[in-house]
C-alpha cells in the first residue's frame, strides 16, 4: 500500500459502528424539542433560557454551525450549572473542532464534577478510545464494570478495550454482556462476531453474522463486519450495501497491521503512528 494512502486513513479513518457511538452522534432532538424551537425557542434562547439554548445550540451543531453550537451550550451550561448535558455537548464540539487536547481535558472535569452520570465516564472513555489512550479509557469506565450487573455501554467499550489487549476471551464476556442492551445488540454481535473470528473460530462468528443478517435493522452491521473479517482473513470482501471511502481504504490496510492494531481500527477508528510507517509488503 502506497504511503500516502496509509496516511490518509490516519486522518479520515473513523469508528465503523456509530449506532451507539457516545461522541461523534449529535444530540438527538425528539419532536417535542422540535416543536419548542418552533413555538419560539430561538426567542427563548435570547432571554437566557438554558434548556432553550441548548436545543437550538443543537440545531446549530447538526447545521455546521460549530461555534454558534459551542457558545450557546456554554452560556446552557453557565445559566443551569447541573447540565451535563450542555457540558458533553462542549466536549463533543471540542473535539470536532480538532481540538483534542481541550475536549479530553474537558470531559476529564466533567466526569469529576458528575461522577454520577456514567454517560459522561462512557463518552470519555470513547474519546479516549478515539486518541488512543486505552488505559485512560478503561479507568474511566471502572466504576461502572464494578456495578452488578455492569452497565452494558461500559461493557461493550471495556470488551473493545480487552479485544485490543489481547483477551479475546474476556472480551467476548464483556460483548455478551452489552447485548442484552437492545440498543447495543448490533453492534455487541458485531463485535462478538470479530472477537470470534480473530480467536479462529469462524463457524461461530459466521453464524452471528448470519444472525444479524436476518434483522434489517443491523443488516448494515453485519455486511461491514462481513468485510472487515474477510479482509482480515487475506480473502478477497464481498462489497455490498454502503462502502465509505474509509471503509474502502481499511478494508486494504486490515490484512498489514498488527492485532491490536486491527482492533483499535475497527473498534475506535484509531491507528498508531508506527502502522502509518511499517513497511508495507
Amino acid at each position: 500500500m502506497k504511503k500516502d494512502t496509509i496516511l490518509s486513513i490516519r486522518i479520515t479513518l473513523k469508528p465503523l459502528f456509530l449506532a451507539t457511538s457516545l461522541l461523534l452522534a449529535a444530540c438527538a432532538s425528539s419532536g417535542q424539542s422540535a416543536n419548542k424551537q418552533a413555538d419560539g425557542g430561538l426567542s427563548k434562547a435570547l432571554n437566557g433560557d438554558p434548556q432553550a439554548m441548548f436545543e437550538v445550540g443543537e440545531g446549530m451543531e447538526r447545521s455546521g454551525n460549530l461555534g454558534g453550537a459551542l457558545d450557546l451550550y456554554s452560556k446552557a451550561l453557565n445559566a443551569d450549572p447541573s447540565n451535563w448535558r450542555a457540558g458533553l455537548a462542549i466536549g463533543r464540539v471540542l473535539f470536532r473542532t480538532g481540538d483534542v487536547a481541550a475536549a479530553r481535558s474537558y470531559l476529564a472535569s466533567l466526569n469529576v464534577r458528575f461522577p454520577d452520570q456514567p454517560v459522561v465516564a462512557e463518552t470519555l472513555a470513547d474519546m479516549a478510545g478515539r486518541t488512543g489512550d486505552f488505559e485512560a479509557a478503561a479507568k474511566a469506565i471502572e466504576p461502572w464494570l464494578r456495578q452488578t450487573p455492569p452497565r452494558p455501554q461500559s461493557a461493550l467499550i471495556a470488551g473493545k478495550l480487552l479485544e485490543i489487549k489481547g483477551d479475546g476471551e474476556s472480551a467476548r464476556q464483556m460483548f455478551a454482556i452489552a447485548q442484552e442492551d437492545r440498543a447495543l445488540n448490533g453492534e455487541a454481535m458485531a463485535a462478538l462476531a470479530w472477537s470470534f473470528s480473530q480467536s479462529g473460530n469462524m463457524e461461530t462468528a459466521r453464524a452471528m453474522l448470519m444472525a444479524m443478517s436476518q434483522q434489517p435493522a443491523i443488516l448494515p452491521m453485519a455486511q461491514t463486519m462481513s468485510r472487515l473479517i474477510r479482509a482480515r482473513q487475506g480473502e478477497q470482501p464481498k462489497i455490498e450495501g454502503v462502502v465509505s471511502p474509509e471503509q474502502m481504504e481499511l478494508i486494504d490496510l486490515l490484512p498489514t497491521l498488527s492485532p491490536a492494531d486491527a482492533a483499535a481500527a475497527v473498534f475506535f477508528g484509531y491507528l498508531p503512528p508506527a502502522a502509518e510507517l511499517a513497511p508495507q509488503p
